[in-house]
């Protein structure tokens, strides 16, 4: 369980959560919506950990939350070498993060997405779409119990969508983590277990 507890967070006179608590359980996909501005991207950074609350708590399994239970993916590829390979980016920042990960398995998980022909390839001749691709994958090796996607859908096609998504429910039932979608799409392929209403 995901538990938010009495958060509060603002930025110089703009309040953007005050006491603003909500719990999510284990094996489930969940839908983050709200219009511009009412603060989508803050939530998932102070999950993760990139801001601080003012006030509250966020507890995983009744612990609070450590930097390595979450992943979070944007719609922004500045966070990868772009003179790197794909696999030489999801090696690297697995070490950085203390994940092993096979290079087999990167392997398999680019196949699955028709992609497995780009594992040696440069970051930077990537279309966007695959750039985003290949930062859920890099996401989904570090094995969050936690994974967090802020727009992470926005460069992809209708058919690349629903692969994610059908991964996405799978990954959740098999094992026991929670994902947080972030996305002004409504007709999303995929079966939500709830919504965080902002």
């Amino acid at each position: 369980m995901l538990e938010i507890n009495a958060l509060s967070k603002s930025f110089l006179n703009n309040t953007l959560f005050d006491n603003f608590s909500f719990r999510l359980d284990t094996n489930g996909v969940y839908l983050l919506r709200g219009a511009n501005g009412v603060g989508k991207t803050t939530l998932l950074k102070l999950i993760k950990g990139i801001l601080l609350p003012d006030q509250g708590s966020i507890r995983f399994q009744n612990k609070e939350v450590c930097f390595g239970d979450v992943a979070y993916i944007d719609s922004n590829n500045r966070s990868f070498f772009h003179r790197l390979s794909v696999w030489q980016n999801i090696d690297y920042f697995s070490a950085l993060n203390k994940h092993f990960v096979e290079k087999d398995r990167v392997f398999n998980l680019l196949r699955n997405f028709g992609m497995s022909n780009l594992l040696l390839t440069e970051f930077s001749k990537l279309s966007s779409g695959q750039m985003q691709i290949i930062a859920f994958i890099r996401a989904v090796c570090a094995k969050p119990n936690i994974l967090l996607m802020d727009e992470s859908l926005s460069n992809l096609d209708a058919s690349r969508i629903t692969q994610v998504c059908a991964h996405l429910s799978q990954f959740v039932v098999e094992k026991s983590k929670i994902v947080i979608l972030c996305s002004h799409d409504k007709n999303l392929p995929i079966k939500f277990s709830g919504v965080i209403d902002l």
